[in-house]
């Protein structure tokens, strides 16, 4: 799926190169090769045309640049096109699966109920023992007895935790923790 998405991220984005490619001046997008503009029946190698009675001669390039606009309104459009692609790539790839996830996470937490092994979005498991509007009263640790209120939306999934090692009870730690005190005692008194 994540292949399918790629080839069609890239797809889009050439798509919309192309596009913008077009729509730059002197990219192809107008009616003569190099995107000249010609006035009437100017011929392109000309430069320049006969002086103004005024004496002063006008440049070939102001002459193009005063035609540009003239040329028709596609011109406007064609610039949006690769931002309409590109937010249509952003919808697809970003906006869209959020929404779905948003959701079933929604729809997650309200099908909560008191039971339920959940895992919160700090990462701590615990057990749902009580249930408000908006909270629930989740149970925490190896012995269940510490119990706080969680908000609905502080809950990121249902899920038990896995235990790879066994835990020392409250007995072998008491018993590992006299022996220490033993053996500084036996220092001391050397």
């Amino acid at each position: 799926m994540k292949t399918i998405r790629k080839f069609g991220l890239a797809l889009v984005v050439l798509i919309a190169l192309f596009a913008l490619a077009a729509c730059m001046p002197g990219g192809g997008g107008g009616g003569e090769p190099g995107g000249q503009v010609l006035i009437g029946g100017q011929d392109p190698g000309a430069g320049t045309t006969a002086p103004p009675a005024g004496g002063a001669q006008a440049p070939a390039g102001n002459q193009q640049a005063a035609a540009q606009p003239a040329g028709g309104g596609g011109g406007t459009f064609g610039l949006f096109i690769p931002i309409i692609l590109m937010f249509g790539v952003m919808w697809l790839l970003v906006i869209r699966p959020q929404r779905k996830q948003a959701k079933a996470t929604a729809e997650m937490q309200g099908s909560l109920t008191v039971g339920d092994n959940v895992v919160t979005t700090s990462g701590f498991f615990g057990k749902i023992v009580g249930a408000g509007t908006d909270s629930f009263l989740v149970e925490f640790g190896e012995g269940r007895g510490f119990k706080v209120w969680v908000r609905k939306s502080d809950i990121a999934g249902v899920k038990t935790p896995m235990t790879t090692t066994p835990s020392a009870s409250d007995a072998e730690i008491k018993d590992k923790d006299k022996d220490k005190d033993k053996d500084r005692d036996k220092d001391k008194g050397k």
